[in-house]
């Protein structure tokens, strides 16, 4: 991913689901991410404040920090209840309180078959 993506996302409903970021400079560096927070939110209108959002997910804990490596990891209980488009945003917030969005784009929850 490169900053400012609009991605397009398709999950099934009720399963979990994970990103894995990577970040780099402009030369393809990797970017050291200690300290940083990033932030996965799904709402279904964009306009909604952030306490009506479906899907709020902050990440402080990275798996390798100093080579910009990090993961979202998603529940399955938290798409379970969900059907339909949505919109998402993925942020981070620096050390320094530097707030970036990353990617934008529509996520569909889809109906799936089975209800285990």
């Amino acid at each position: 991913m490169s900053a400012n993506d609009f991605i397009n996302m398709l999950v099934y409903r009720g399963d979990d689901f994970s990103m894995s970021l990577s970040l780099k400079d402009q030369n393809q560096d990797p970017i050291d991410i200690t300290g940083w927070t990033f932030s996965f939110t799904v709402k279904d209108k964009t306009y909604k404040s952030d306490v009506d959002a479906k899907i709020l997910i902050d990440v402080t804990t990275h798996s390798d920090p100093v080579n910009g490596q990090t993961g979202i990891f998603i529940p399955h209980a938290l798409t379970d209840p969900l059907e339909g488009v949505f919109q998402y945003d993925l942020q981070f917030t620096t050390q320094l309180n530097v707030i970036r969005t990353f990617a934008r784009g529509q996520i569909n929850f889809i109906d799936d078959v089975s209800r285990r």
